[in-house]
């Protein structure tokens, strides 16, 4: 994480290295008052992606922010909600049945609903040396019948503004399933809303992390926060009640920092 000079952005930087190393911050925390949250869910939607700009289908807006979710099913919802908030038309594959609707990390949906200006991102290393590696984030710029054709945006000006064609993949998975999966698909999905865990790597101006679903493995919490470089542009979103999260650590997995 490279933060933006200034105090407010030091002190978020010295209370961010704290969360893996201090134990009174294990476990259910407060949140620092200085850090936003909210408990509205409208209003959470508006903070990280206007209606405005959504229904003009301004796609820069999906070039540095994202929301951030623990669980798939949450960053499906999210992603379902945004995309419908959009004037574009949908392009949807067939209905689905049991088997499309079977979803797992890493594994793209059965039933992809797409538009032209959506943020997508991969979920399988497609061409590296092109920069199309998992995690990538693209924006749809056409749909065609079994293929699509994306602009790639990142930080990394070699690939950055660059168009590829994207095909179906031939993808397994038996995780969390009694049976191995496979599935051919695009190796993308809808990313108005991330995983947390496939957050790790991006650099992102303005997020909006979900803990409405509190955070369940080791660290989750420090990568979700650590995405951002201005803490005046984090929000964090909460259930009503206390300003409190869960941040779960294992200290017998940490290298402690140097003196």
């Amino acid at each position: 994480m490279r933060v933006v000079m200034g105090e407010e952005n030091q002190r978020f930087a010295s209370w961010l290295s704290e969360l893996p190393y201090t134990p009174s911050l294990y476990g259910t925390m407060n949140i620092p008052e200085w850090i936003r949250t909210i408990n509205d869910r409208s209003e959470f939607c508006e903070s990280i992606y206007p209606v405005q700009s959504l229904r003009a289908n301004d796609v820069s807006i999906f070039r540095d922010r994202a929301i951030l979710s623990s669980r798939n099913d949450d960053v499906n919802r999210f992603n379902n909600d945004m995309a419908q908030l959009r004037s574009v038309p949908f392009h949807d594959d067939n209905p689905s049945e049991y088997l499309q609707s079977l979803s797992g990390s890493g594994l793209p949906l059965g039933k992809l609903s797409l538009q032209v200006g959506m943020p997508i991102m991969l979920l399988r290393n497609y061409f590296a040396r092109r920069g199309l590696c998992s995690g990538t984030r693209l924006i749809i710029t056409r749909l065609f019948n079994h293929c699509i054709k994306g602009r790639i945006i990142s930080p990394d000006r070699r690939f950055d503004g660059i168009e590829h064609i994207i095909s179906c993949m031939t993808i397994t998975s038996s995780e969390d399933l009694p049976f191995t999966l496979i599935r051919k698909q695009l190796p993308i999905r809808p990313c108005y809303s991330m995983t947390i865990n496939k957050s790790q790597g991006q650099t992102l101006q303005r997020v909006v992390v979900d803990l409405s679903t509190p955070v369940f493995s080791h660290g989750q919490l420090y990568v979700a926060l650590s995405r951002i470089t201005n803490v005046n542009k984090l929000i964090i979103f909460l259930p009503p009640g206390p300003k409190a999260t869960n941040n779960v650590v294992y200290p017998e997995v940490l290298l402690r920092p140097e003196s």
